[in-house]
């Protein structure tokens, strides 16, 4: 009985089966956080990725609401009218655009494409190698696309 009793009182470390347990709590815990976690990852970066567009958007309105106030037709603009801000084949601004992206800060392979009527942008969309997203004056911003899905 002593001996039991010692040998009880000497008890170090973990059995197995504790060790057990506390493994299979911790990747239950993993199971349920990880896909949360990797979530709002994306959804972060869809943010960002709409409020650098939104900030371009603004950027070219406010040129072309520029060129626009300058112009003596308000028909004939080309992208030069624009601080050099437009590729150099564009059509006139009262259709459709392609703004240089890499000249409004950003990376040379993402795009931007404008609608312009009447002096207002109309139509926007930019698009990198991940996500495209949209605004129309008609409906306003539509949800980041991922594109690799």
């Amino acid at each position: 009985m002593r001996k039991l009793r010692e040998r009880l009182n000497n008890k170090k470390g973990f059995t197995l089966v504790e060790l057990i347990v506390v493994i299979v709590i911790i990747l239950i815990l993993a199971a349920v956080l990880i896909p949360n976690v990797m979530r709002y990852i994306e959804q972060a970066r869809k943010s960002t990725f709409q409020s650098e567009a939104s900030g371009y958007l603004t950027e070219i309105q406010g040129f072309a609401a520029e060129a626009f106030a300058t112009s003596d037709t308000g028909t004939d603009i080309t992208g030069a009218d624009l601080q050099g801000k437009l590729t150099a084949n564009t059509e006139k601004l009262t259709g459709g655009v392609n703004v240089n992206a890499s000249t409004l800060g950003a990376a040379a392979a993402n795009t931007i494409n404008v609608v312009i009527k009447a002096g207002a942008v109309t139509e926007f969309n930019y698009s990198d190698e991940k996500y495209t997203v949209s605004w129309s004056q008609a409906t306003g911003w539509e949800d980041v696309d991922d594109l690799a899905s």
